[in-house]
This record gives C-alpha cells, sequence and structure tokens, in this order.
C-alpha cells in the first residue's frame, strides 16, 4: 500500500512474506559470492533504468524494513525473479480486476486465521 513519496521514490509497505523472501534470496546470493550489497544496487538499478545507481546504504535500508519504495520492490522481484508484491492498475478494468482477484483472496483465508504475512 502506498505511503507517499520521498526523496528515494514512492513509499510502500511491502507484505512481511515478501520481504522475508528477498532477504532470504539476497542472503544466498551474497554467502555464495554471487554478489554484494553494492553490487546488488547497480543491478537494481539497471533493471529499471535508474540513474543514479542505488547504494550500498540504499539497499541495506529497503532489506531491513526501513524504506521501502515501489521502485526498489520492483527492481527485487525483476534481479531476483520472483513475483512482484505492489500492483498499480493501468485502468479502471485492470483496477476492477486487482479488486476482484484480492477479494478472491480475502474470501480464502478461514475465518479466525490470519493470512499468512
Amino acid at each position: 500500500m502506498p505511503r507517499g513519496r520521498g526523496p528515494r521514490g514512492d513509499h510502500v509497505e511491502v507484505p512481511p512474506w515478501w520481504l522475508r523472501l528477498v532477504n532470504d534470496l539476497v542472503d544466498a546470493r551474497i554467502r555464495a559470492r554471487e554478489t554484494t550489497l553494492t553490487r546488488l544496487g547497480v543491478d537494481l538499478s539497471r533493471a529499471i533504468g535508474r540513474a543514479p545507481y542505488w547504494d550500498h546504504g540504499a539497499v541495506s535500508r529497503f532489506l531491513s524494513g526501513a524504506t521501502t519504495t515501489r521502485e526498489m520492490a520492483e527492481a527485487f522481484a525483476l534481479v531476483l525473479s520472483i513475483p512482484g508484491c505492489v500492483y498499480m492498475a493501468r485502468s479502471l478494468a485492470e483496477a476492477l480486476e486487482l479488486q476482484r482477484v484480492a477479494h478472491h483472496f480475502a474470501d480464502a483465508t478461514p475465518r479466525g486465521h490470519k493470512a499468512s504475512a
């Protein structure tokens, strides 16, 4: 859900399950010496055509959940080849379809149980 625009982009709250998935995948790549947070910032920026590149600190703040933006969430989804977690409708028809899907999943959650976060 959008939280407003800041100097780093459109702030959003990403679902906890999605942020955990991103952290797990990034940690695995770092342990395998496939990347660093600095290199990841470059890769994320290139994925969405952003200049200047995000630095180590920006990537670290996103991963900690301190500063989560729509732009970086989109970049992580592309770089890590995972589904996105933030969807912005491009038309009324698309908004209505997204709403229908959201209601479908909300209705599928058993009463008394929270959807897994």
